[in-house]
């Protein structure tokens, strides 16, 4: 929402204001709405905003920081879920520290043992888990030909989820149309564009090898794949694990 806000302003032709007055106007307002009680619903949106504004732009120390305020200050909560998943990639995926990542896995066990983030955050951990969801992602991969057009837009669950090395994504389109297939890290960067193409309507999949745009093989941790059309935008997770 802060990016797609600041975008949004800095495009406008009609202001007056320049980048810097603009992002000092925006971060003033976080400022304010942080510094609110904490019984004020606004705040928490503020720090996560905050959050993702530092995760996005490398500032990993500021990031979890404002994970560790949410975990402290919101506990039983959405954020707090969010959080412990946000900061238990930070210490895997930047510090290495998985005697701090485990500490803080203990505590989403206890409290969400059955949420998806939970589990996943055990995988990136590395525990041995059994997904729920595998049977069906299993069940919904067989893509059969038909000359039948699909009633609706669908992006189908990757298979296998978690991925080692690589994974299918099934999607298929009600109507011709130009088509993306692209994968992003869970910062919201983009990591590679599978599908940029002009499609007919029908069934389709693609195979995504677990590599960047350079052609790197990408590290362990949640991404997601989203289809972009000119009339429909659809967005799931898959997890890498190295």
């Amino acid at each position: 929402m802060y990016d797609h806000f600041t975008q949004k302003e800095k495009s406008d032709e009609n202001s007056v204001r320049d980048r810097n007055t603009i992002n000092e106007e925006l971060n003033t307002l976080l400022e304010d709405l942080v510094k609110l009680n904490q019984e004020d619903q606004r705040r928490p949106i503020a720090l996560k905003i905050k959050a993702k504004n530092a995760g996005l732009n490398r500032r990993y120390a500021e990031l979890s920081k404002y994970n560790n305020q949410m975990i402290n200050e919101y506990p039983n909560s959405t954020y707090e879920l969010t959080s412990l998943y946000d900061e238990i990639g930070y210490q895997v995926e930047i510090l290495n520290d998985f005697d701090k990542a485990n500490k803080l896995l203990v505590i989403m066990k206890t409290a969400y043992p059955d949420d998806e983030l939970t589990i996943h955050a055990r995988i990136l951990i590395g525990e041995n888990v059994e997904l729920p969801e595998q049977k069906a992602n299993k069940d919904s991969q067989q893509f059969t030909s038909s000359e039948e057009v699909p009633a609706e837009y669908q992006l189908y669950p990757a298979y296998p989820n978690p991925s080692n090395p690589s994974s299918t994504i099934g999607f298929s389109l009600p109507e011709n149309t130009h088509v993306m297939i692209t994968i992003f890290n869970i910062q919201g960067r983009l990591v590679r564009n599978l599908v940029e193409d002009y499609k007919e309507a029908g069934k389709y999949s693609v195979v995504w090898d677990g590599k960047n745009e350079t052609g790197s093989s990408v590290s362990s941790g949640l991404y997601i794949y989203v289809l972009r059309t000119m009339n429909k935008i659809i967005g799931k997770k898959v997890l890498m694990i190295r």
